[in-house]
């Protein structure tokens, strides 16, 4: 039926691909019979982006931990104990049902235990299925301080404004961009203002507007003194709004998926104050122009990338709305 990972050859046991993509634009749950020993089926579920595969429990149970987008359920009908093995379509419709048919191919026709056959149909599918992995510490301690600045943009600016002001998913300009403002947001656990810059146009003011670097502090917290990152995408994705689907996306651009919620458990809260510094002409930053005075030929250099520890410097109140974000000078008691 199948001979590489996305392409399906038809077959008389199963529906081609044309039918299937009527049963699914139907929208309606389906049920397709494949014939043979033992008894299997394929369940389409559009309205969930489900595709399953039923098959009677047999020897050990396939091992599907480790995988994205798909999972394992148990039940009993009539006495039978079945194994379903459900698939998260999304947009990949006939490679999800080309790898459960292949399954009860290798089940029914190769008389292979289902475990079996699911470890051989899965190592041809590893792009759809690919490996569950929480995001790196630095991804995520980054991520959380960027939401914390969305979250106040969001409070005080309609989601019109303030979701496509939000470039850090996409790399482009800086983290928020709004029309008259820019600002880096960078997030630290540690007890200095330490902060990873990588590159020389992450501090470059561009067009001539004013870019500020907003530095935030955070500490790990027990849940009921703070936020883990589920936590803060759930309340960022409902003040979002209308904005929601591009915000969506945004997170999805930079890893982030719903059903890892289980690896990000943690809870962190503001060590401090968040504090905003003016990125000027006295600011330590290593940016285009300040490295091709310093070094020569300075376009033979990529890939920089440093740290730069603003605690003693002087920090300011950036424009609306994100003054009310940050601590300002004559409130410190330091």
């Amino acid at each position: 039926m199948t001979s590489d990972m996305g392409r399906f050859v038809p077959s008389e046991r199963h529906p081609d691909l044309p039918m299937l993509d009527g049963y699914w634009a139907d929208g309606h749950p389906a049920r397709l019979p494949i014939l043979g020993a033992p008894e299997c089926f394929i369940d389409l579920d559009p309205p969930h982006r489900e595709i399953k595969l039923s098959v009677p429990a047999d020897g050990k149970e396939p091992d599907l931990a480790k995988f994205r987008n798909i999972d394992l359920a148990t039940y009993t009908d009539d006495g039978v104990d079945w194994w379903e093995i459900r698939v998260l379509a999304e947009d990949s419709l006939h490679e999800a049902y080309s790898l459960l048919t292949r399954i009860a191919d290798l089940v029914q026709l190769n008389r292979q235990s289902v475990g079996v056959a699911a470890y051989q149909a899965l190592e041809a599918y590893r792009a759809l299925l690919a490996a569950r992995g929480a995001m790196s510490e630095e991804q995520q301690i980054g991520l959380y301080g960027e939401l914390l600045a969305l979250e106040h943009l969001l409070r005080h600016a309609s989601p019109g404004v303030a979701v496509p002001a939000w470039m850090g998913p996409i790399n482009e300009e800086h983290d928020i961009a709004l029309a008259d403002v820019h600002f880096e947001v960078k997030t630290t656990k540690g007890e200095h203002r330490r902060h990873v810059i990588s590159g020389t146009q992450q501090l470059q003011p561009l067009r001539g507007v004013p870019l500020w670097l907003l530095s935030l502090q955070v500490t790990p917290t027990t849940p009921d003194a703070g936020r883990s990152l589920v936590d803060l995408v759930a309340d960022v994705r409902q003040l979002a709004g209308g904005g929601q689907p591009r915000f969506d996306e945004l997170l999805r651009g930079i890893g982030w998926r719903d059903s890892d919620a289980d690896l990000y458990a943690s809870h962190l809260t503001l060590r401090s104050n968040p504090r905003a510094y003016l990125v000027d002409a006295a600011f330590p930053a290593l940016t285009d122009d300040r490295l091709g005075v310093a070094a020569p030929q300075a376009e033979l250099i990529s890939d920089v990338r440093y740290r730069v520890d603003v605690t003693q410097l002087d920090y300011g109140v950036p424009p609306a709305p994100m003054d009310g974000f940050v601590e300002h000078p004559e409130e410190s008691t330091a």
